[in-house]
């Protein structure tokens, strides 16, 4: 299983970029409650690592910056099958 570390968007951008989605000729839109900034990708980690690191992370809160949508871009050369936004760099999220 590929897990990642992530954190959710802020309600507003969220709705922002459902539209946006909806809009693109790729693939199909996602529903704004799975979209995510992806903080670290962890690869296929040991199951008993990703649970120790669950529980670490259990129960961290803090509010997010502003984002700023920097790019709009794509993943697969021939065929595009998942489109992305990157946001500018943070210093809350670095």
């Amino acid at each position: 299983m590929r897990a990642f570390l992530a954190l959710s968007v802020p309600d507003d951008q969220a709705t922002t970029l459902e539209k946006i989605g909806y809009r693109l000729p790729v693939g199909r839109a996602v529903d704004p409650d799975q979209l995510h900034i992806t903080a670290l990708f962890l690869g296929e980690p040991d199951l008993g690592a990703l649970e120790d690191l669950h529980e670490a992370l259990d129960g961290v809160r803090f509010d997010l910056p502003k984002l700023t949508i920097e790019t709009l871009a794509h993943f697969g050369p021939d065929t595009p099958r998942v489109a992305y936004a990157s946001v500018a760099p943070a210093a809350p999220l670095a």
